[in-house]
This record gives C-alpha cells, sequence and structure tokens, in this order.
C-alpha cells in the first residue's frame, strides 16, 4: 500500500507539472523526466531529473519553473529560463 501511494504521488507529481506548464507555453516550451530507478519492489528511493526548455523564438522568458507534488509541496524549483536555453535539475524521493 505505501508502494501505490509513493508511485501515485510520482505520478501525481508529473502530471501536475505537465498540466501547469504545458498549455501555458504549448509551443514554447519541451518538458523531459527521467526517474531512476524506474522501478521498485518495496520502500526506497527515486532520482528525478526534470529537463525544461524555452524555444529559441519564444516570445518572453519563463519565469520562476517550479516541480509541485500534487497536493501540493515544491520538489524542486528551475527558476528563470531565458528563451533557447534549457535548465535540468534532480531531486530524490522517497
Amino acid at each position: 500500500m505505501k508502494k501505490l501511494r509513493w508511485i501515485s504521488a510520482v505520478l501525481g507529481t508529473l502530471l501536475c507539472l505537465w498540466i501547469g506548464v504545458a498549455p501555458a507555453l504549448a509551443d514554447d516550451a519541451t518538458i523531459a523526466y527521467e526517474m531512476s530507478p524506474k522501478q521498485l519492489s518495496g520502500a526506497g528511493t527515486v532520482t528525478l531529473t526534470v529537463r525544461v526548455s524555452c524555444a529559441i523564438n519564444a516570445a518572453d522568458l519563463m519565469e520562476n519553473v517550479t516541480v509541485s507534488r500534487s497536493g501540493g509541496g515544491q520538489i524542486m524549483s528551475l527558476g528563470n529560463i531565458q528563451p533557447g536555453n534549457t535548465v535540468a535539475r534532480s531531486a530524490t524521493l522517497s
């Protein structure tokens, strides 16, 4: 049950990132993420790496980009991203 809650929290986090950023910046942002390890057999930790790119032809920079958990709680901040730049951050989740 704990594993299911943990997986739900991670998926919720990624969904919040996608829902929160993608519609507002549909053509201006590229969002990619990796989780390592991809699967757990029990309780443990996972490293989440998120990369957000702002298109070179974007009208403006992306301000205060953050990744948050479903239900609140910031996981990481990517800060401001200028057009043509990519920012990557990692966080360990348990």
